[in-house]
């Protein structure tokens, strides 16, 4: 059996031979690709062939028999990687580096595709079983950790040591534990011949500078990899294309008259502004006239870029289709602008990189709410100037867009970004109803009526259903009579065509003759709106029993919409919601039925949809090209309903319901808290069936729970609450109460402590970490109620994980110091709610001088990062990171309060001393003292006689809590920049060689007292809340026992 230096010796060797393989067949791929030849290929291929000596000569010395499993696994590895180093080395024997094109052959010879990608796939084979098994089972991480405290531990190799340092951390990924730094060579596994490891180190010094060189370069490539692909993330939303491909494909020969230059045309040519330096092009047409098809059918066309090239030669085409009916989103200017962008970006890097330079601060955007409107127009005109050919732009449904954004803001911006100036020029081609707002602003431009130009494509339409459809004699009657009426009626609404023609289409299936379907065609009204009602008055002998169930199906459906205010509902949720066998069904099962068993209840609430709401509502798929419900529910995979959404035919059917709400909506027989509590049941009943890539501790029932209109029973809550909890049990995830405390839901927790035996302090504390990590309308309440119980909070101190460039730091914090570093965002002045919590804390023994750590961000945007797979209590926290300048404060929580609440520009003074009066504060007592300065990958400490120098250049204390004034921060943006870089400088000199490495030793060598590594260590998705509590109440106790 190995000792944990040996073992630690030989992993530390394997991981650093599987890197230097991966530098060699990098190098390798990219000379066949490019035929260029690197003079660095040899030097790596050395550091490769003395590392595998090295490893070799270790292994001979070493008892290698009888090892338990853990250990023979790492023999049998180490091995592994000889073998096939040994078949690179033997390649690399054939290619002399030096010798231009004759190495550029031998490549080529030698390195076949095949063997070349077998290596490659062997060596990233070996490094995951490293990464995911060997090592994380090697040996106990305070075996490793005495190593350290070993008198010969200095004495050590420095790859060894960091290797030694980074696993005792937990760290396993090969970037983690070898450096870039310590690539250079490998002294380790040649120590026992002196001489040897002497002369390596000599040969291969040059190859340190080389390859550090080298490895900077790849390493700074790919973090701008990384940092475009996730601007590009933080912009995509993957309903982004939901409504283009949602819209029906034109009929054959329909919309090609837009084209046509020969015949004589009432409105303005649409090809003779695609090839001039006109800006705006106005495509205006009632509901239902086609508009978002003939939009389809233009940015698809390739005689739409034809036109275009002779203005503007390569012309880019970009488009959006506004969308009021589906997710927020999709109705908003936000949703414009980041379809925009997003567009524009993934077509061309080279604008994304400029962008990225010209403001770096976007680089730490990960999520789309880290983008304000501001911000996404000022890159969106940036990255439109900067485009060298011409740019098109298709904008669909202006009148689609949500009424908080409004018609006037969206035609101001349409007129904006028409104007930029841009040497190759820009163009907005638009689509709306004709209503006023847009006839005021849109009327002088290039344009067109629809309704006026498509009867020749009615005519098309309906010729082709009657020659297709009907195919019996018709009886003496012409058929251009129908096709007349057609015409006729429809006023150039496509919508009402379609709608007339699936009118005829019963009728045929009813067996209907020829003169009756001429009476049912007459008989149907022009307008839309009349044509719904008769719709719905076609529903047959059962029509008052179907008006009160189609207005309890259109009553569900609205209540969705409300609820899911970014989404719709899938065909799964919508109908365990009006189906009441189906809910019971799964409400009574223990083992929920499996997906494909549930395809024919689906597929009956979609015929049902048909029958009761007359088409009005219908199942439509997200998955491009693919419409068959039927087979989208038949897949085998977990929740095959994903690809549906519930909808509106179009959104004049939506308007028609609104309308008609007294006569048809109050026909439904259930009550608004009966549909509330079915809608709840179904969302949470859906995590019956979770998703490979789940989140529990996102649960959007308790959302709509807290505020709940029409508000919730008591019983009714509890209910829903209840099978939550079934579910969440059910799933093996254990977040259940930290969630619900979370979301202010308090009646579990009270449950919960008073089942619980024994001293409930360290549980009631655990539950009130929870509550304060996130602000809803319930949290007061839910902390009065944990205070109620068991005391007060006086000598909780809990922890806050802070990420930094090299992995996690976990700093201590007393409750209140929680509740403003960790919890709800955006506490600033003028909260009640915010205010009122402050005071609950202080009364429950709150300490306001007691001291801790604090991060401060001084970048424009404050990054946060998802804290691993260990995210309880915690889901997102504090990033420091690489970039940006940022620090670390020790502070409390009487210069927080003064910060937040009382240091702001627009307080009177009156005000600040009625604040500073309510909390009981003295002023003099605040505490700000710099600790560490992080900047651009660097991090410098201070010490304590740095501190009053440091605080002059950070101006604190502000000059607004001394003197009645402003403290400039309404400044220029510009200005802001140049103080921040100001002050760094002046930071930079007067920490000057004061770099730290290691974040966590420097504090504790100043006496800060961290949370232990196994108690961290402990914390995981699979720990009972109990266990979860009695960690945390270790660390409180280690945190105050050390201070």
């Amino acid at each position: 059996m190995l000792d944990p230096l040996t073992l630690l010796s030989i992993a530390c060797s394997v991981m650093q031979m599987i890197s230097f393989s991966h530098e060699v067949t990098s190098i390798v791929r990219r000379i066949k690709k490019d035929g260029t030849a690197d003079p660095q290929l040899r030097e790596h291929a050395d550091n490769l062939s003395k590392s595998s000596e090295g490893l070799e000569q270790y292994l001979q010395s070493c008892d290698l028999k009888h090892l338990p499993k853990n250990q023979a696994d790492l023999r049998e590895i180490a091995s592994k990687c000889l073998e096939t180093s040994k078949q690179i080395q033997s390649k690399m024997d054939k290619i002399d580096s030096s010798r231009g094109f004759l190495a550029l052959r031998a490549l080529k010879l030698k390195w076949r595709k095949g063997d070349f990608e077998k290596l490659e796939q062997d060596m990233r084979k070996y490094q995951d079983t490293m990464q995911t098994h060997i090592l994380v089972h090697l040996c106990n991480q305070n075996d490793a950790a005495t190593l350290e405290q070993e008198a010969g531990f200095q004495k050590l190799d420095g790859i060894l040591k960091k290797f030694i340092r980074a696993y005792v951390q937990g760290q396993a990924q090969l970037r983690d534990l070898i450096s870039d730094k310590f690539w250079a060579t490998q002294a380790l596994i040649s120590a026992a011949n002196e001489a040897t490891s002497r002369q390596i180190e000599a040969e291969s010094h040059k190859t340190r500078e080389h390859v550090t060189t080298t490895e900077a370069a790849i390493e700074s490539r790919r973090d701008q990899q990384v940092q475009r692909q996730q601007l590009l993330d933080s912009l995509y939303d993957r309903d982004m294309n939901a409504r283009r491909n949602q819209i029906e494909k034109r009929h054959t020969d329909t919309f090609s008259w837009v084209f046509s230059e020969e015949i004589q045309r009432p409105w303005d040519s649409f090809t003779e502004w695609l090839s001039s330096k006109d800006s705006i092009y106005w495509i205006s047409g009632k509901a239902g006239s086609g508009k978002s098809t003939l939009m389809k059918f233009l940015v698809g066309d390739k005689r739409t870029s034809q036109y275009l090239y002779k203005w503007a030669p390569d012309c880019s085409i970009y488009s959006h289709f506004i969308w009021n009916s589906g997710k927020r989103i999709q109705g908003s200017i936000l949703g414009l602008l980041r379809s925009l962008l997003y567009q524009i970006f993934d077509a061309n890097e080279d604008i994304l990189v400029h962008v990225l330079r010209k403001w770096p601060k976007f680089s730490r955007n990960k999520n789309p709410e880290d983008w304000s409107r501001d911000n996404l127009e000022e890159i969106l005109f940036q990255s439109l100037s900067l485009h060298q050919k011409g740019v098109c732009i298709f904008l669909d449904g202006l009148d689609e867009i949500d009424p908080r954004d409004g018609p006037f803001d969206l035609l101001h911006l349409v007129r904006r970004i028409s104007s930029i100036p841009k040497n190759s020029g820009l163009k907005v081609c638009a689509s709306s109803r004709p209503e006023a707002s847009f006839i005021q602003g849109l009327t002088t431009y290039p344009k067109l009526r629809l309704q006026d130009l498509t009867k020749h494509d009615v005519e098309v339409y309906a010729n082709d259903f009657l020659q297709t459809k009907c195919t019996f004699n018709l009886s003496g009657i012409d058929e251009s009579q129908f096709t007349d009426e057609i015409v006729n009626k429809a006023n150039g609404v496509f919508l009402w065509v379609s709608l007339a023609l699936k009118s005829l289409q019963r009728g045929i299936t009813n067996g209907d003759d020829p003169t009756k379907l001429m009476e049912r065609l007459r008989a149907l009204p022009s307008e839309l709106g009349k044509l719904y009602e008769e719709m719905l008055k076609r529903l047959g002998d059962d029509q008052d029993l179907y008006s009160m169930e189609a207005a309890m199906f259109f009553n569900i459906f609205i209540l969705f919409s409300e609820n899911l205010q970014y989404t719709r509902p899938n065909l799964f949720q919508y109908a365990v919601a009006v189906d009441p066998i189906l809910r019971d069904m799964l409400l009574k099962q223990k083992i929920p039925p499996s997906p494909t068993s549930l395809k024919k209840p689906l597929l009956e609430v979609d015929h049902k949809l048909t029958s009761r709401c007359a088409g009005i509502l219908e199942v439509v798929s997200n998955l491009e090209g693919q419409a068959d419900i039927e087979y989208l529910l038949s897949r085998d995979i977990i929740r095959p309903w994903d690809a549906t959404q519930i909808g509106f035919l179009h959104r004049s059917a939506k308007d028609f319901l609104l309308r008609m709400k007294d006569t048809l909506l109050d026909q439904d027989p259930t009550s608004a808290a009966e549909r509330q509590f079915q809608v709840l049941q179904a969302i949470i009943l859906e995590d019956s069936y979770p998703p490979k890539q789940c989140h529990p501790e996102n649960n959007k029932a308790m959302e709509i729970m807290i505020n709940a209109k029409p508000t919730l029973s008591n019983n009714q809550e509890a209910d829903l609450l209840q099978l939550t909890q079934d579910i969440y049990e059910r799933n093996g995830w254990c977040e259940f109460y930290e969630v619900a405390a979370r979301h202010g839901l308090h009646h579990p927790l009270v449950r919960l402590l008073e089942n619980s035996p024994g001293d409930i302090t360290p549980l009631r504390n655990y539950l009130l970490l929870c509550s304060v990590s996130k602000q809803t309308v319930r949290t007061k309440t839910t902390v009065s109620q944990l205070l109620g119980k068991s005391g007060g909070c006086k000598n909780y101190v809990t922890f806050y994980p802070i990420s930094m460039k090299d992995g996690f730091l976990f700093v201590p914090t007393p409750l209140l110091g929680y509740f403003f570093t960790a919890g709800p965002g955006g506490i600033g002045p003028g909260s009640k709610l915010k205010l009122e919590m402050v005071e609950l804390l202080l009364e429950a023994g709150a300490d306001l001088e007691q001291k801790f750590l604090y991060p401060k961000s001084l970048s424009e945007v404050v990054a946060f990062t998802r804290y691993g797979s260990r995210n309880r209590p915690l889901y997102y926290v504090h990033s420091l990171g690489s970039n940006g300048f940022n620090l670390l404060l020790e502070t409390n929580c009487i210069e927080i309060i003064l910060r937040i609440f009382i240091d702001d520009n627009n307080v009177t003074p009156a005000e600040r001393l009625a604040m500073i009066s309510r909390f009981g504060l003295d002023i003099e007592r605040a505490h700000h003292k710099v600790l560490l300065c992080f900047y651009e990958g660097t991090v410098y400490g201070a010490e304590d006689r740095d501190s009053d120098t440091l605080n002059q250049i950070f101006d604190w204390p502000p000059p607004s809590r001394i003197h009645d004034e402003a403290d400039g921060r309404d400044r220029e943006e510009e200005d802001k920049n140049e103080k921040r870089q100001a002050q760094f400088e002046k930071v930079r000199e007067v920490l000057k060689g004061k770099e730290v490495d290691d974040v966590k030793k420097w504090l504790t060598d100043r006496g800060h007292v961290l949370p232990e590594d196994s108690d961290v260590a402990a914390i995981s998705d699979q720990a009972s809340v109990h266990e979860m509590a009695e960690i945390y109440e270790r660390i409180s106790k280690t945190v105050n026992k050390g201070s």
